[in-house]
């Protein structure tokens, strides 16, 4: 296969799904194998699904972090979606268990950099955790005690603990405030954490708020409610 897709040749197709196809890819314009994500043709032509394509772009490109293949470009060539990304070599996980079980040796990496380096004690019943990479800031939720312990990243010490609402259950952080917001299912809260602040404020949400996302462009703050099936969407400046 070699197709010409504006400045990418594709050169073959790694795998497909309902948001679309991921060839292996050359970008003709810097000289580098890539893997790119179309739109299918069909898919093209549904508003919904281009919002959503969309959407996966904004958010994975904000997102940084050695677990996430980093994007490089998004847009549009020919009417049809794209999303460029660095290509990783090698079999996924699916395709290698389907040769067998897997050896304690290949399935357990026991290296100097893949080990628990230090234990930090937190609040009690951490369950959620999300990092602010320019700050080095770690947020531990503590569900036992309804709080949010702040992990410094290279002191390796709390720093600070945070009352937040009942039943702390999501967790996120705009990257360019530094904001970090709580989604609390007993209270029907959204808690906001702004740097510096020892009282966070309280938003209330649709029931039983399960989980929070940040639009890192505009700041809009999604939170989805299990409780009455409903999306809160708090537009923040």
């Amino acid at each position: 296969m070699d197709e010409v897709f504006g400045r990418y040749r594709l050169r073959g197709l790694l795998g497909a799904g309902g948001m679309g196809e991921v060839y292996r890819a050359y970008d003709t314009e810097l000289d580098r194998e890539i893997a790119i994500k179309i739109l299918p043709a069909q898919a093209s032509v549904d508003h919904t699904f281009e919002q959503r394509f969309r959407r996966e772009a904004r958010i994975a490109a904000s997102l940084g972090d050695p677990h996430v293949v980093p994007i490089h470009d998004s847009g549009e060539i020919d009417g049809r979606l794209f999303i460029a990304m660095q290509l990783s070599d090698g079999q996924d996980l699916a395709t290698e268990l389907k040769r067998g079980p897997m050896s304690p040796d290949r399935a357990v990496i026991d290296t100097d950099t893949n080990r628990v380096s230090s234990t930090i004690a937190v609040s009690n019943g951490p369950s959620h955790v999300v990092l602010d990479q320019r700050t080095q800031l770690a947020f531990v939720t503590g569900a036992g005690t309804n709080t949010v312990s702040i992990v410094d990243g290279e002191s390796r010490t709390v720093t600070r603990t945070i009352a937040v609402g009942e039943s702390p259950r999501s967790i996120a952080v705009d990257p360019d405030s530094h904001t970090v917001y709580v989604a609390n299912s007993a209270d029907s809260t959204l808690s906001v954490i702004e740097p510096g602040t020892k009282n966070p404020a309280s938003i209330r949400t649709g029931k039983g708020p399960e989980n929070v996302a940040v639009d890192t462009k505009t700041h809009t703050v999604y939170v989805t409610n299990g409780g009455d099936n409903t999306v809160s969407v708090i537009k923040r400046s």
